[in-house]
């Protein structure tokens, strides 16, 4: 019997992925990127109670059929393809993904480009893309209050990416991104893909483990929202029986498990 094991982020800023390697979180975990994405959360009891509402819930049967979501496709070259995969790599949404929802991500962004001292997103703005850099570098400002100048926050460069935020918690933008090289490369993934696969596969990961990471007791202390940080960076890990996991003497002691199961 397999036993599950799940590896979470260092103390350094790594996780492990399914070789056992650890791997480098993006400099999007740097504290500036936090002022990005940190979104604010209502408190229990701060928020004005109004007329109680009624959500109904569409029924799908005969004569009512739920459509299959179909993600548009752009064909792309052999090189392409292998530069998309390579950004794809490492990024923790990405992880929460199968086989075949990769495949229909790959598919469905398409390359846009844009010139010097243009704005990719705008804070404030509706969201309405997840971009991918494949070249040239960016920089990310935000206004933390109104009158005040634009406070610079992070670069960002090829490999990483932007823009997820506002998707999936469907907010404006949090900051204002802008091209600074001659030209910048980007791979872009439209709002409608991204909710139907993307969001999709991460809320269910986080589903998935917000009860158990509730329950663990040197967790206990953070807040929801970092343990939602925290169970995107998680990777899980599988074991046969017998397996070595960690030994003693092991120089390198640079990750963390927890037991999910056996």
């Amino acid at each position: 019997m397999k036993n599950e094991m799940y590896g979470a982020v260092s103390p350094s800023g790594t996780s492990t992925g399914e070789s056992g390697k650890p791997h480098s979180e993006s400099e999007s975990d740097s504290e500036a990127e936090e002022a990005v994405e940190e979104l604010p959360v209502a408190k229990m009891g701060s928020q004005v109670r109004g007329p109680r509402m009624s959500v109904s819930a569409e029924v799908f049967g005969k004569f009512n059929k739920k459509e299959e979501f179909q993600p548009p496709v752009y064909p792309k070259t052999e090189e392409q393809t292998r530069a998309i995969k390579t950004r794809m790599e490492g990024n923790f949404m990405f992880e929460s993904l199968n086989p075949v929802e990769k495949k229909q991500i790959l598919d469905a962004v398409q390359p846009v480009k844009f010139g010097k001292n243009k704005k990719v997103i705008e804070q404030g703005a509706d969201g309405d893309n997840f971009y991918l850099i494949e070249k040239g570098e960016l920089k990310c400002f935000k206004k933390f209050k109104e009158g005040e100048a634009d406070t610079f926050l992070k670069d960002y460069k090829p490999g990483e990416s932007f823009g997820e935020l506002a998707l999936l918690y469907n907010a404006p933008r949090a900051a204002t991104i802008i091209c600074v090289s001659e030209e910048c490369e980007l791979w872009s993934l439209d709002r409608n893909t991204f909710n139907h696969i993307i969001k999709t596969a991460v809320q269910k990961k986080r589903e998935k483990y917000d009860t158990f990471l509730e329950n663990v007791e040197i967790l206990k202390c953070m807040e929801r929202y970092e343990r939602t940080r925290l169970a995107d960076a998680l990777k899980e890990e599988w074991y046969e029986d017998g397996a070595y996991i960690i030994k003693e003497g092991d120089k390198d002691g640079d990750r963390f498990y927890m037991i999910i199961e056996g």
